[in-house]
């Protein structure tokens, strides 16, 4: 139970952190959805710090409990000022589904402990490599011939996050958690991933809560990914990448589609620092999804002053001082991000037949049956019962699309976004 302890203590960490700075710089936003977003904002909080620290030198092995004590005294005190209202009745089923999805993902932590590996894929031995490398050394601290001779495999990756410019915020994660928990990377990388998959799950609930009436759509939201296998898979199938990625888009898209009624520029500045950190974290951990996050915000508002719930000079304003904060939080970083997305761009142009071998699950017509959980992934059931799920999960596919074409115009988010993502 101690490894699960510790993810869910890392889950509780980013939330503090979050909830704090949003006490700050909106405190007239809504009480439960701040919980809901707070640990991604929490995490790109810690993301950014990591990143400031690493990049000037220092080992993060060396400063990671500093830096979270800091945090945690800081937020804790923040908090004991600004007293922000409490929300425990309606938080708790949520917080009941997060301890849901960590049982349900993570018991075969409790018979191994820290030692759970789960796949242990080629994926999770470079992460975990590079955020040994991270751990011992500063970010640019080049790699000696007896290092690369075999005494350290892990300066290998000097090559990869400072010469090839790859995104690292994944490695700086599992490296602060190792840190954090006197552990190996290996030890550190299932319970950091387990947290980030409770940061995904209180995000998509916080995404869907765009309006107070939604709030039980929220909670379904909520527990819908807590049974959902393919949700699990994604934890279980370490990609930690895309599991802390998709958190902290969520995050930047709810924080991004705010509904405001009138706006003071005071309030909209300290504002776009919450837009602005989640979206430098998003940047250094997942740049490949930032596309349809962009392309999101701008149906979501192009709807909304379409029907008159918004004026241009407003989304301008927040647009504008989101992007020069991201550059400012970014700094140099801005030239490794745009790096990332042209080298994956062109990687995914040029092994398609490679990403069809190892993702081929929805494009199959079997693919409705496992999106809608009737079939597993690695199975398939006899005719004529594989046909008729097939059939069944394309007319409620159909169906869902018309209902996400009637939310989108309604000027709902999560609508937009999910337009976005299946198109």
């Amino acid at each position: 139970m101690l490894a699960l302890a510790f993810s869910f203590s890392i889950f509780v960490l980013w939330a503090v952190v979050g909830r704090a700075l949003l006490a700050l710089c909106a405190p007239r936003f809504g009480a439960l959805r701040s919980w809901l977003l707070a640990p991604g904002l929490g995490l790109a909080v810690v993301l950014i710090s990591l990143m400031v620290g690493n990049q000037a030198g220092w080992p993060i092995r060396s400063f990671a409990r500093p830096m979270t004590a800091l945090w945690a005294i800081s937020a804790i005190g923040v908090l004991a000022w600004r007293r922000p209202r409490g929300t425990w009745r309606p938080l708790a089923p949520f917080v009941a589904a997060a301890v849901f999805s960590l049982l349900w993902t993570g018991w075969p932590a409790i018979r191994t402990g820290f030692n759970w590996i789960s796949y242990g894929n080629d994926d999770m031995a470079n992460y975990c490599l590079a955020a040994e490398r991270f751990g011992d050394h500063g970010f640019y601290d080049v790699p000696t011939m007896r290092d690369l001779s075999g005494r350290d495999y892990a300066s290998y990756y000097f090559f990869m996050h400072v010469a090839d410019m790859m995104r690292f915020g994944a490695e700086h994660t599992v490296s602060w958690a190792a840190g954090l928990g006197g552990l190996k990377a290996t030890q550190a990388f299932m319970p950091a991933i387990l947290a980030l998959a409770l940061t995904q799950l209180f995000a998509a609930a916080g995404l869907v809560l765009q309006l107070g009436r939604h709030r039980r759509r929220a909670l379904a939201t909520a527990w819908i990914l807590a049974v959902s296998p393919l949700f699990m898979l994604g934890t279980l199938y370490q990609l930690i990448a895309q599991v802390g990625g998709i958190a902290l888009q969520l995050v930047t898209l709810a924080l991004m589609t705010r509904v405001w009624g009138t706006v003071r520029r005071g309030d909209l500045v300290r504002y776009s620092v919450l837009t602005a950190v989640a979206g430098t974290g998003l940047c250094l951990y997942y740049p490949e999804t930032t596309p349809f996050t962009v392309v999101a915000y701008l149906g979501f508002w192009a709807v909304s002053l379409l029907r008159r719930r918004a004026t241009a000079g407003f989304v301008t304003a927040l647009t504008a001082y989101t992007l020069l904060g991201v550059v400012v939080l970014l700094r140099h970083n801005l030239i490794s991000y745009i790096s990332v997305l042209v080298m994956q761009l062109s990687s995914a142009v040029h092994s398609a037949n490679l990403l069809l071998s190892l993702f081929p699950y929805f494009l199959l017509p079997t693919g409705f049956s496992n999106l809608f959980g009737w079939m597993p992934i690695a199975r398939d059931f006899p005719e004529p019962v594989v046909s008729i799920s097939i059939f069944v999960g394309m007319a409620l596919s159909v169906v869902l699309i018309w209902r996400t074409v009637r939310e989108a115009w309604r000027v709902n988010a999560a609508a937009i976004l999910l337009l976005v993502q299946a198109a």
